[in-house]
């Protein structure tokens, strides 16, 4: 798979060995919800903590 800055995808189609281009992303942003964000950042405090504690 051969990545573009067209953010687009060259593959191979296993049984015809034949190569398409596909897009690989759109122009849609998902919307994130502060209760997402607020467990993320749980995550990452928590790991931070862990790190700090095995240095």
């Amino acid at each position: 798979m051969v990545l573009d800055e067209k953010k687009q995808s060259t593959v191979t189609i296993g049984e015809f060995q034949e190569q398409k281009t596909v897009s690989i992303t759109t122009d849609d942003i998902p919307e994130i919800n502060s209760e997402i964000i607020n467990k993320w950042q749980s995550l990452i405090d928590v790991a931070a903590k862990i790190d700090k504690n095995t240095t």
